[in-house]
């Protein structure tokens, strides 16, 4: 007696496969475009913070974090005075956002005092946080790093080199130690997993593609 074979037939397991590429298409793009938008993010975030540096400092005469007279306009109970002298020390790196948030210039609350990631403003990617930063005479810039709970205030690389490399290249000049955007290797990695130390110094090391290595800077003003 013929016995109908229940199996698949050729076409049948064509078309499954055919479908199965498809779906891992769309993850994959799903997947590349969240990481475009995340990046996009962080250069809207920084154009964000430095339109608030600007307006504060026009407002207040100082930038915040710094701002030497910040009890008398912001109350002494909510926040505490930079010393003025026009750098950003470690305390007032803390104090930074805090201040912008007490003019209204950004959203939230910060502690301005603990050295974790209640006293910085977080980013849109996962575990990202912003540190402002700023050497007397020099410029002012963020640098955004991951935390984690063992390292509050984070530090740690964050975006793959070679996502790093396509946001310079993109918004700057593609190399990791001039221009507006820079890159530095996080807290804890091996020299050279982010920008390259020999034989080729000033690049990314774009031959690392299994590690999120990199932490970035973005200046944006200067005295």
């Amino acid at each position: 007696m013929y016995t109908k074979n229940s199996g698949f037939s050729i076409i049948e397991i064509s078309v499954s496969l055919a479908i199965i590429a498809m779906l891992a298409g769309v993850i994959v793009s799903a997947a590349s475009l969240k990481k475009s938008l995340e990046l996009r993010n962080i250069i809207v975030q920084v154009g964000e913070v430095n339109a608030a540096v600007a307006e504060f400092s026009g407002k207040y005469n100082g930038i915040p974090g710094d701002l030497i007279d910040a009890e008398d306009n912001f109350g002494a109970a909510a926040t505490n005075n930079g010393n003025g002298d026009d750098d950003l020390d470690v305390a007032e790196e803390l104090l930074f956002w805090q201040h912008l948030a007490l003019a209204g210039y950004i959203s939230g609350s910060y502690d301005g005092a603990t050295d974790s990631i209640a006293s910085r403003l977080s980013g849109d990617m996962e575990k990202s946080i912003y540190d402002a930063k700023k050497a007397s005479g020099g410029h002012m810039y963020l640098n955004i790093s991951r935390y984690t709970a063992a390292t509050p205030a984070g530090d740690l690389g964050l975006l793959a080199t070679k996502d790093g490399y396509d946001l310079d290249v993109k918004f700057d000049d593609g190399n990791p130690t001039t221009g507006v955007i820079t890159a530095n290797d996080g807290s804890g990695e091996t020299a050279g997993d982010c920008v390259n130390t020999t034989p080729n110094p000033d690049e990314y090391t774009l031959s690392n593609s299994s590690e999120e290595p990199c932490t970035m800077n973005f200046y944006f003003s200067q005295d």
